[in-house]
């Protein structure tokens, strides 16, 4: 049994490494019964007759799953039921060994992606995968790729930039994000792909678009922008299948997510007012007015989800109505209600299947108990799936083929339930990996059109009741939707040939002095903040953001300057250049946690601080939220971490 001192970081992380390396050799890269004994190597170690078994690993581990380094025990160290979450490059993170492991997919270890998924969609049998990658499975994939249950392709030549949002209506997958061209052709933004070619929708966006949505005969997109096909369109704006249009006076700030109910549209993000009425960062639109949802949220809202008559919304808040909610809530038409005791960090993706509500994000416990990163809520309770992910989930959404409602997860990861799995997975809670046939498209090619038409899906106006009550879909083969007004009803045919070799461009309003290198996990304010006992020297949790950086007097942004590094991971956004200082100085505190971590960032620190302090200098918003943009995508670029 090894013996371990945890006086010093550069030795502990040593120790750690060679433990790695101990349990890579003896197979239990799993599950862990116990540290290696050096007398008996390959086998689980036992204690000797009248001696001691070892101090519980668990009294020794931070929260997120690191080892204390300054409670100078020296002895054996007893890690049963824990298990190993980080490769043997790096000090590994401990996670609690649990049940479900094995309904984890060990496929996508080779089958993943080279940089980080952030959005998900499914057509027929068809799933659909968006980031920021180039690669998916070994095959060349611009942005984007599609599932068909057995290997991945790509959509034509894909994209020349990031994609954050996509969403599907009949034969139509559509998508948005940061890129200018779809396929080779000008597409600002805004896509859509109709199973042979890309095509614009108009002109497009002036900025980026971070949520789509589908109703009937309309797509709904959100995001950076304040211009849709050339007229004023506030962050939000709908397209009928020919043009664009506003949705009143629209929104005062940033959209992160949209869902639809019957003929009501939910909107989401940094945004405090919506048609000139308040609406902390959640908003109904009815088809004429905005209204807002009770008082609202305290911080952003990053993801909603809609089951019968509840509403449930997830992203940075911790309030809700008033009512303490920790990152996840639900509406029921009247009022905001927490989930348990809720999530210890921000979440990202939601999604609805059969009674179960699915979480992704951040977060390392739900409930109370270890969950990392993903957690599902059957309307009682908190579950973890198996152990989890050892980074951040962005996105989900269900699996087209399998025996029962798979789950398919993206995000920055690269282990889910102890397996290797490069920013992707799928969670088989029937049980372990089952045999894939893939769905067949159908023998006709859809028409291309340059402008495509929407899918008419009838809809129902739910009735809203008290209590939120998640509905199951009396469907013979259940599949998970994550919009559940749309349904697909074509798989789109997709085509063999392999993208050009495309170098990634940037959007007109950020201008990044370097490129991210595609390949890494990201490390944004969500991981930081679950992620104390990681932090590089010299910042530590009560580093205040004076020490670092020069605040102005402007827009009361100097009265942000007492405020610690853990308190500004934790801000969230709004109308005011200040609201607007906080979103910079949460990825800017990020961005330098990840420029000292020695993690091949492509900013240096003096570099970070500089143009943090030069864009709160000019004290003008849009100038501030374009370079918290900017860390930002750099901040969801690059983490090796565990």
């Amino acid at each position: 049994m090894n013996r371990f001192r945890t006086g010093g970081r550069a030795r502990t992380a040593a120790l750690l490494s060679l433990l790695g390396v101990c349990l890579l050799l003896s197979g239990l890269w799993g599950p862990v019964a116990r540290a290696a004994d050096p007398a008996a190597p390959g086998a689980a170690a036992r204690p000797a007759p009248g001696r001691p078994a070892g101090r519980p690993l668990a009294e020794l581990l931070n929260p997120d799953g690191t080892l204390k380094l300054d409670t100078g025990y020296s002895g054996t160290l007893d890690a049963a039921g824990w298990q190993l979450a980080g490769g043997p490059a790096a000090a590994p993170r401990f996670a609690p060994a649990a049940a479900g492991d094995e309904n984890w997919d060990d496929r996508f270890g080779v089958q993943g992606m080279n940089a980080p998924v952030g959005a998900l969609a499914v057509s027929g049998g068809t799933l659909y995968a968006a980031g920021q990658f180039t690669s998916a499975g070994g095959v060349a994939a611009n942005y984007i790729a599609a599932w068909d249950g057995t290997t991945w392709a790509p959509l034509g030549s894909g994209l020349n930039g990031e994609v954050r949002a996509l969403a599907v209506s009949g034969t139509t997958l559509y998508a948005g994000g940061f890129f200018t061209s779809a396929g080779g052709v000008a597409a600002n933004y805004i896509a859509a792909w109709n199973g042979t070619a890309w095509s614009p929708l108009g002109s497009g966006m002036d900025n980026f678009v971070q949520a789509l949505a589908v109703s009937g005969t309309t797509l709904y997109a959100g995001g950076h922008f304040t211009s849709a096909g050339g007229l004023a369109a506030n962050y939000i704006a709908a397209w009928n299948g020919t043009a664009w249009s506003p949705l009143g006076s629209g929104l005062n700030d940033i959209v992160r997510a949209l869902a639809v109910s019957g003929t009501t549209l939910y909107a989401a993000g940094f945004f405090t007012s919506a048609g000139g009425v308040a609406a902390n960062h959640i908003a109904a639109w009815n088809g004429t007015t905005w209204s807002p949802l009770g008082s609202g949220m305290n911080n952003v809202v990053e993801a909603l989800a809609v089951s019968g008559t509840a509403l449930y919304a997830g992203g940075v808040f911790i309030n809700a109505g008033g009512v303490a909610a920790n990152h996840i809530a639900a509406w029921d038409g009247t009022a905001w209600s927490p989930l348990g005791s809720g999530l210890n960090g921000e979440v990202r993706a939601l999604l609805v299947s059969r009674t179960t509500l699915y979480a992704g994000g951040g977060f390392f416990t739900a409930g109370g108990m270890a969950a990392p990163s993903i957690a599902a809520w059957n309307d009682t309770a908190w579950s973890p799936l198996g152990s989890g992910m050892n980074n951040a989930v962005n996105a989900l959404a269900g699996v087209p083929a399998g025996p029962g409602p798979d789950l398919a997860a993206g995000g920055t990861f690269t282990t889910a339930g102890g397996k290797s799995s490069a920013r992707f997975g799928i969670w088989h809670p029937l049980g372990p990996t089952p045999t894939v046939t893939p769905t067949q498209p159908p023998t006709q090619t859809p028409t291309r059109t340059a402008t495509p038409t929407l899918t008419q899906t009838p809809t129902q106006t739910p009735t809203r009741t008290a209590t939120p009550t998640l509905t199951q879909t009396p469907t013979q083969t259940p599949t998970l939707t994550q919009t559940p007004t749309t349904t697909p009803t074509q798989t789109p045919t997709r085509t063999a040939t392999p993208p050009p070799t495309q170098t990634p461009t940037s959007t007109p309003t950020r201008t990044p002095s370097a490129t991210p290198t595609p390949g890494s996990n990201g490390c944004g304010a969500g991981y930081w903040k679950n992620h104390p006992g990681s932090w590089p020297a010299p910042y530590t949790p009560t580093t205040r953001l004076n020490t670092i950086f020069t605040l102005p007097s402007c827009g009361g942004i100097s009265s942000l300057g007492t405020s610690s590094f853990a308190t500004a991971l934790g801000y969230g956004g709004g109308s005011s250049v200040q609201a607007a200082a906080q979103v910079l100085l949460r990825q800017g505190v990020a961005a330098l946690l990840n420029a000292a971590s020695g993690i091949g960032y492509p900013l240096h620190q003096a570099q970070i601080i500089a143009e943090v302090n030069t864009a709160l200098a000019s004290c003008n918003r849009q100038t501030i939220l374009n370079e918290a943009t900017r860390l930002e995508h750099f901040n969801a670029s690059h983490c090796p971490l565990p």
